[in-house]
C-alpha cells in the first residue's frame, strides 16, 4: 500500500478515538466542566481536520496514481470517511452542551405524575348538635388540612321565657336570644373535631328549663375555610330536637327575626321551621 494512502487511513482511523477522547475529557477537567461548549467544540474540529485531511491526502494521491485497481482502493477508504461523518454527526447529538433549562425539562418529563407536588386545598369545617338533652355542638374538620380560628355561633331564642338580657333599657315585648358568646376555636387538626357546651354557662343555665322551646339558628365559619356554614335548630330542652343545614347560604350568616319582639320572632320562626321537610331534620344525637 503506497505511503499517502496509509497515512490517510492511519488520519481516517485516528479521527474517531480522538474526538472521542477529547469529548470524554470534559468530564476529567474542572476547566472543562465548567464551560463544556469550549471541550465539544474542540473535539469536534479536530475529527473533522483528521478526517478531511485524509480525504485531501487520499484524493490527491489518488490523482497521482497511474495504475489500475486504485479506485477500487478507494470504495474501502470513502467508506471509512463517511463512517467517520455519521459517528461524528451522533457524537455531536450524544455530547452536545446540555443547559440547565434541558435539564429541568427532562426532570419534570421523567418525575411521575404522583411524584407531583399537590394543589393544598382549604380546610372545611361543619358543626352537629350532640346529647339530646344538654345539647352540645361539635365542630368538625372534614378536611385533610388544619383549620384555625374556628368561630361559631349559637342564637336561640327561648319561647316559653321570653325577655331581654342585655344590661339597656328595653321595651315589655322585647325579646332577645340567650347569651351564648360568639366563640372562637383555636385549631382543629385534620379529620378531628371538638365539643363546645351551649346551656352549662352560669349566664345561660339560669334562663332555660326542661320543656322549654328554643328556635334559632347557628353558623361555623373560619378565615381560610372554604365556605361557612348555617344551619336552623329547634330544641325541646330536657327532651331533644333537630337542626338542618341550608346548603345555599355558603357565607356563615345567621337566621334572625327582622324585628325582635315576642310575636315577630314567634311568627317568623314559625313560618321558616314550617318549610322545613322532615327528611332534612337531624334529630340531635349523641356524638358516638
Amino acid at each position: 500500500m503506497r505511503k499517502d494512502f496509509q497515512i490517510a487511513l492511519l488520519l481516517a482511523v485516528a479521527s474517531i478515538p480522538a474526538g472521542l477522547a477529547m469529548s470524554i475529557a470534559i468530564e476529567y477537567f474542572p476547566f472543562l466542566k465548567q464551560h463544556p461548549g469550549i471541550g465539544f467544540w474542540a473535539s469536534f474540529g479536530v475529527t473533522v481536520l483528521l478526517l478531511a485531511l485524509a480525504g485531501v491526502i487520499a484524493i490527491r494521491g489518488e490523482q497521482a496514481a497511474e495504475r489500475s485497481g486504485a479506485k477500487k482502493r478507494m470504495i474501502p477508504f470513502v467508506g471509512m470517511v463517511v463512517s467517520g461523518v455519521f459517528f461524528v454527526v451522533f457524537a455531536a447529538w450524544y455530547f452536545w452542551p446540555v443547559t440547565i433549562l434541558d435539564h429541568i425539562e427532562d426532570t419534570e418529563k421523567a418525575a411521575p405524575a404522583n411524584n407531583k407536588v399537590a394543589t393544598v386545598k382549604n380546610p372545611d369545617v361543619t358543626l352537629r348538635f350532640v346529647y339530646p338533652e344538654q345539647p352540645q355542638i361539635m365542630l368538625i374538620n372534614t378536611s385533610d388540612v388544619v383549620a384555625q380560628y374556628i368561630k361559631w355561633t349559637v342564637l336561640l331564642w327561648n319561647l316559653d321565657n321570653p325577655m331581654a338580657y342585655s344590661q339597656i333599657e328595653h321595651a315589655k315585648d322585647d325579646h332577645e336570644p340567650l347569651p351564648i358568646p360568639i366563640s372562637i376555636f383555636d385549631f382543629l387538626r385534620a379529620r378531628s373535631q371538638g365539643i363546645q357546651g351551649l346551656f352549662t354557662l352560669p349566664t345561660v343555665s339560669p334562663h332555660v328549663k326542661n320543656g322549654n322551646r328554643l328556635v334559632g339558628s347557628a353558623s361555623v365559619e373560619c378565615p381560610t375555610c372554604e365556605r361557612g356554614r348555617t344551619f336552623l335548630v329547634y330544641i325541646v330542652y330536657g327532651v331533644g330536637g333537630w337542626y338542618s343545614e341550608l346548603p345555599a347560604e355558603t357565607s356563615g350568616s345567621l337566621v334572625i327575626p327582622k324585628q325582635l319582639k315576642r310575636d315577630d320572632v314567634i311568627r317568623y320562626y314559625d313560618e321558616i321551621i314550617a318549610k322545613v321537610p322532615e327528611s332534612l331534620r337531624m334529630p340531635i344525637r349523641a356524638p358516638y
